[in-house]
Order: C-alpha cells, then structure tokens, then sequence
C-alpha cells in the first residue's frame, strides 16, 4: 500500500487491548528462563552436597526457593509496569492506557515482524502484542498503527524524524540473540549432565532454547507490507 492511499485513523480511535512490555522485560523472561532450572539445581546442590541434608522436605524447599528467586526478574518487570493495557492510534500519536501520549517524533523507527516494536529515542524500545481473549484486535491495529505512520510522513515531509522500519529476523541482532540462546543452552545442558539429582524439566527448557535459536540463526528478513 502506498503512503497516500493510507486511510488517516479517525479524531475517536477504536481502543485496542493489548500486552505491553519492554527490551526490559524481554531481558528479564531470557534472565528467567535459565535462572529458574539454574536456581532448582544450586537449591538441590546446596542441600544434598552442602549442607548434607537428607529429608526430601527440606530439599524441595531449597529448590523452591531458588526457582523463585530465578523468576525474580520477570515478577519484579511486570509488578514495576503492568503489560496489560489499551492503546488507541492518532494521526499523530499513539496512547497506552496509564501512560503519557507516545507522539510520532518521540520515535526512532518500528517493526512489525512478529508483534508490534517501537523504537524510541529516549527509553527503551516498546513491544506490543495482543491479549489471549482479544486476539482478532491485532491485525486491525497493526494495519492502523502502519496507515498512521505512513500518513504522518506525508503530512510532515520535512520532519526532521524519519521512521526506519525494522525487521528482526534475518538480521544481525537475530543472529547474535540466536547464537547466544544456541550457546546459554549448550552449557546449560552440560549442567543438567553433571548436577546429580538435575530436574527432567530442565531438559525440555535446553531443547526449547536449542530449537528457538537454530531458529533465529537461520531466519530470512519478513518483508510483508
């Protein structure tokens, strides 16, 4: 679709429901995703080989324990910002619930590969994906977030703020997250081999990482409209 033959989203948007996260949350579900088996096996370690106890209580408490300060990072992100939210799309903005107005010139670039990213100047790049029980609301968003962007540059040819749009897979980044899951699982599953008593479930998180970084290693740039 052409920049001219965008349709500009009305002065009353539709309001959107959608999950909103950070680059910060995203970091902190990968932080999770190995410190939770990390923190099971130290707990199971710490109690058979450390302090020698023997009751299986006792050795399931530690390992509780230390899948929960594993989850930390993602507790803490989404108690610090709430991702469920709405969002409506301006002609010149765009507005989450329980934040300020996101204008246009606040942006650096955006993606839509998988779910919604926007790039700003100043803080950390937001991501923007829809609600289980309102799944059909993104398609008509990202359509209307694309039309308003492409509407905006024609409206304001010599802004001093030209939006890229990105795509992640097959890029450099996607490559580097890509051989860093591929790595982080490897070790990781050396782990799970030497640890005694390392949880079966920690296995199916190695084959999970293993197979979402060959993933990303081999991607190809989505270049739909």
């Amino acid at each position: 679709m052409r920049p001219d033959d965008a349709a500009a989203p009305p002065d009353s948007p539709r309001r959107y429901a959608v999950i909103l996260n950070t680059r910060w949350h995203q970091a902190a579900l990968i932080a999770s995703f190995f410190l939770v088996p990390g923190g099971i096996m130290g707990g199971v370690t710490l109690a058979l080989s450390v302090l020698r106890w023997e009751g299986a209580a006792a050795v399931v408490a530690l390992a509780l324990l230390g899948a929960v300060l594993g989850a930390l990072p993602v507790l803490l992100a989404r108690r610090l910002m709430p991702p469920r939210r709405t969002v409506a799309v301006f002609s010149d903005r765009v507005e989450f619930s329980g934040m300020d107005a996101l204008p246009f010139t606040a942006l650096s670039g955006y993606g839509t590969d998988d779910y919604i990213k926007l790039h700003r100047h100043c803080g950390a790049t937001l991501l923007v994906s829809h609600q289980m029980r309102h799944i059909a609301d993104y398609a008509p968003l990202r359509q209307a977030l694309i039309s308003a962007l492409e509407n905006w540059h024609v409206t304001h040819p010599r802004s001093a703020t030209r939006l890229r749009r990105h795509h992640f897979y097959g890029s450099t980044r996607a490559r580097a997250v890509g051989a860093f899951l591929v790595a982080a699982s490897v070790m990781l599953g050396v782990a799970l081999l030497v640890v005694p008593g390392a949880p079966v479930s920690g296995a199916f998180i190695v084959l999970s990482g293993l197979l979402f970084g060959v993933r990303l290693l081999m991607s190809k740039p989505r270049l739909d409209p």
